[in-house]
């Protein structure tokens, strides 16, 4: 009996997401919808995405979400710490 009720529950509540980005489509356009999911999610993972659009000078959104990624990427690997052996060559 309860997991009927949460699974009507999750139904319920997947239907009205679902109604509510159909009208967010239907208000904002395909583009500029999407361009906003990505900037909320970026900002609810608490990554910059205003100063990169501004340094990049052009392309797409797509261009500049890869662009955040790839930059996070390096960024993470070059915090990683190297090995002493590696750093004098005797690696």
């Amino acid at each position: 009996m309860r997991a009927d009720a949460e699974a009507g529950a999750e139904r319920a509540t997947g239907a009205a997401r679902a109604e509510s980005y159909a009208k967010g489509v239907l208000a904002l356009g395909v583009e500029s919808f999407t361009a906003m999911q990505v900037a909320t999610v970026l900002s609810v993972n608490h990554m910059k995405l205003v100063p990169d659009i501004a340094l990049a000078g052009g392309g797409s959104l797509a261009d500049v979400v890869m662009a955040k990624m790839i930059g996070a990427t390096t960024q993470r690997q070059s915090l990683s710490p190297v090995p002493t052996a590696v750093r004098n060559g005797h690696g």
